[in-house]
């Protein structure tokens, strides 16, 4: 309610249970976001993402699976923050970057330090 486009699409195998979370990874979430932004018109505009990588399991995507193989939560952190740069570069590829308010939110990081 109140967003002129809202997509929720995630995917879920077949075998899926009841119980069984499913999640779009960031990338591709950022890819929609990214093409919205590109179909966008010049007027003001709200978008939201949410990404969700950063939630158990831990199984970052590679490189970042390698470069923290002892630690994959912070491996997702960092695919996460990856995903947000490209969003950023998106905002300034479309010069918008000066009359865009960012916020950034996360749920529960301080729990795993």
């Amino acid at each position: 309610r109140g967003f002129d486009t809202y997509d929720d699409r995630v995917p879920r195998p077949a075998e899926a249970t009841d119980t069984l979370e499913a999640a779009r990874p960031g990338a591709d979430v950022v890819d929609a976001a990214a093409a919205w932004l590109d179909a966008a018109p010049a007027d003001p505009f709200l978008l939201w993402v949410h990404l969700y990588d950063p939630h158990a399991p831990y199984a970052p995507p590679e490189p970042w699976r390698s470069r923290f193989a002892d630690r994959p939560y912070d491996g997702e952190v960092a695919y996460a923050s990856a995903q947000v740069g490209r969003l950023l570069a998106r905002l300034d590829a479309k010069g918008v970057t000066n009359s865009t308010i960012v916020v950034v939110a996360g749920d529960h990081g301080e729990g795993l330090g």
